[in-house]
């Protein structure tokens, strides 16, 4: 497999996540996390503290962005947001 050639991409997408600290802590194990150059995560962990103007902010964010193919928000995020 190491002589195996890659494929050449122009462009990569990533998945970027909004939802509880469980869930984002199993995507970053899997290896989905991604830290730009500007020190920008894909991810933003919600919690009790975290306000719906920090989420819908992150949401705009992730969607303005040409990286970001999916915005994956768990079912914790959208309960805690109606």
């Amino acid at each position: 497999m190491a002589n195996k050639a890659q494929i050449p991409t122009n462009n990569s997408a990533l998945i970027a996540m909004i939802a509880d600290e469980d869930t984002i802590t199993g995507f970053l194990l899997a290896g989905v996390g991604n830290v730009d150059l500007r020190r920008k995560t894909n991810y933003l962990i919600v919690d009790s503290k975290t306000t719906i103007k920090a989420i819908e902010d992150a949401f705009k964010e992730f969607t303005t962005k040409e990286d970001i193919a999916i915005v994956l928000i768990s079912q914790y995020v959208s309960c805690y947001l109606s």
